[in-house]
């Protein structure tokens, strides 16, 4: 497989989650869905720090979960009208549901960002925040990341669909989230979504 196969593929794979990003980002700005603005910590705290802390809402799981589903189905019928579609993607949707297939990646981007929620309040970064120190350049890598963990190891548990068998998919998808997360963030603060690009 060459590069651009490679890059169409993983690029393909991870629109779900792209789109479910952006729908995010016109929810916070517009603040649709407030009656699911809530923590999904419920205001638990551990050692008097909140648990993940208040970004952290159960608007953010609906909303990724939603977008990524929509956008598996959308997968679903282009793999099934166009033969380009049908060759660059690493889902086999004759076999694997779209539905199986959003909700682990919408599932696995919130799950994915929990325990990382967890460490940073428990080391006194706020929901938020940035540190500026090298462990605070280790937690905005991650950042960057760990919604992608999430969802990959999410996708393990489709049926029909082997993780193993993608693995150049799997850290191709590591270089491009680093390169994307920085673009979306920029796009959003340019538009108004983030009050910093970072």
């Amino acid at each position: 497989m060459n590069l651009w196969d490679l890059f169409l593929r993983t690029f393909h794979f991870g629109t779900p989650i792209i789109f479910a990003a952006i729908l995010h980002g016109f929810v916070l700005k517009y603040d649709w869905f407030q009656g699911l603005k809530k923590p999904l910590d419920g205001g638990a705290k551990v050692r008097d720090k909140p648990l993940f802390g208040a970004n952290k809402t159960w608007r953010g799981l609906f909303v990724s979960v939603v977008g990524t589903v929509i956008f598996a189905y959308v997968h679903r019928l282009l793999f099934d009208m166009s033969s380009f579609f049908h060759g660059i993607t690493i889902v086999n949707y004759t076999v694997v549901s779209p539905l199986h297939v959003g909700l682990a990646l919408g599932v696995g981007m919130i799950l994915g960002e929990l325990p990382n929620s967890l460490l940073k309040r428990q080391i006194g970064i706020g929901a938020g925040q940035q540190r500026s120190d090298f462990i605070g350049v280790l937690f905005r890598l991650y950042d960057q990341l760990d919604l992608l963990v999430g969802a990959w190891l999410l996708m393990m548990l489709v049926p029909h669909f082997s993780v193993l068998g993608h693995l150049d998919v799997v850290f191709f998808s590591i270089f491009m989230t680093l390169v994307l997360h920085i673009l979306i963030g920029y796009i959003g603060y340019a538009l108004g979504m983030r009050q910093t690009p970072h």
